[in-house]
């Protein structure tokens, strides 16, 4: 049995290694996958042995309460399996373990709580790999690095070592609104918010613009009280409009995508046909009663690559309620005052209309980092 004082001493230090870990790891994958055009086992390795860490942790702890709540998860998991063509492949059990991943670590920190000294170190952690990030995109915008861009085609876009557009996107939104809690009236007048602020300009992507406009938006109602403050946030929220309006009905990608498939499939850069086209038909071909209620798929490359789609895919009704229910439950530690509850709203927002964010681990300690931001107690 672990006794309380290696819990605390492992809590002071585990949450910066993680998150150090990780993002090491995905800045390797992104190197391996640039310049050599494989996979790194690094990240594998190294999540791998959090899960064991994690998964012992829970068995050896005396109140098994969340213990039984995953063993529920994966009971849905196994209904689902037993009613597809090819159960229990091996690709599909690596898939539940990602969507099991986010739960462990918030679970875990929500019953170890961090203290303030291992809180403020996570903190100091987060803004300085955000900082070396941000520099990289901003650099890698001024030189065409092509290694940094956000995409791999011709669409504007950077961001910086995550391997993928979503990762960068789910990060970028947690940082914008921990800057935005951290600082709140003084956001826009300290330099480090600042500089976070424009490089996610630099970003690309439609949920990191939308997460800026809220919160200019918010910012301008909530904190903007002089007449001078009040037309100079109102110009840059028209200027971010009409860069809206220009990107999607007269320049662009976007413009040209609006033009030959229509305005929802812009926003949801073919996620809809994802799903017409391979989700759907799936489900049509192959479920049965028992997958409608607890999902069963053979073929998780057929997802829609839309959050809450997705875990219907995956887990069905009955076990995307169930799933739901208890990452809210590992989540939600604090308060929902004004702030929370925008972040919330606006993260819920993006899981409609995007993907991989419950199946990517990476994202589960920036959540973490973002949770415990938001408590009263916080340092920041």
């Amino acid at each position: 049995m672990i006794n309380n004082k290696t819990i605390v001493f492992i809590n002071n230090y585990l949450a910066q290694i993680l998150l150090l870990l990780f993002f090491t790891t995905e800045s390797i994958s992104k190197i391996n996958k640039y310049y050599f055009f494989e996979n790194s086992i690094i990240p594998i390795v190294i999540k791998g042995i959090a899960l064991c860490f994690f998964a012992v942790s829970f068995l050896l702890n005396k109140d098994k309460k969340i213990t039984y709540l995953l063993f529920v998860i994966f009971g849905c998991f196994v209904l689902g399996q037993l009613f597809t063509s090819t159960p229990f492949e091996l690709r599909i059990i690596v898939i539940f373990i990602k969507y099991l991943f986010p739960l462990l670590i918030l679970f875990y920190f929500k019953g170890n709580p961090l203290s303030e000294k291992s809180r403020n170190n996570l903190f100091k952690a987060f803004e300085s790999i955000i900082t070396l990030n941000t520099i990289l995109i901003i650099l890698g915008f001024i030189f065409s690095i092509s290694f940094f861009k956000t995409y791999s085609g011709d669409r504007f876009g950077y961001n910086g070592l995550f391997i993928n557009s979503s990762t960068g996107t789910y990060v970028y939104v947690i940082t914008l609104f921990y800057f935005l809690n951290k600082y709140q009236q003084k956001l826009f007048f300290k330099p480090k918010s600042i500089f976070i602020l424009l490089g996610s300009l630099l970003v690309g992507t439609k949920a990191v613009y939308l997460s800026l406009f809220i919160i200019i938006l918010y910012y301008l109602v909530a904190f903007i009280r002089n007449r001078k403050g009040i037309i100079f946030m109102s110009i840059v929220l028209i200027i971010l409009m009409i860069f809206g309006y220009l990107s999607f009905f007269q320049f662009g990608i976007f413009n040209r995508i609006r033009e030959s498939d229509g305005l929802l499939t812009t926003f949801l850069s073919y996620r809809n046909y994802n799903f017409m086209n391979n989700t759907l038909p799936y489900i049509q071909e192959n479920w049965q009663f028992v997958n409608y209620v607890f999902g069963g798929v053979n073929d998780f490359s057929l997802k829609s690559e839309m959050g809450f789609i997705d875990l219907l895919f995956f887990f069905g009704l009955l076990g995307t309620i169930i799933y739901l229910y208890q990452f809210s439950k590992a989540f939600l530690n604090f308060k929902l005052k004004k702030i929370p509850a925008l972040f919330l709203l606006v993260l819920i927002s993006i899981i409609f209309i995007a993907g991989n964010f419950f199946t990517y681990s990476n994202i589960a300690i920036y959540l973490l980092i973002i949770r415990e931001s938001f408590k009263e107690d916080s340092p920041i």
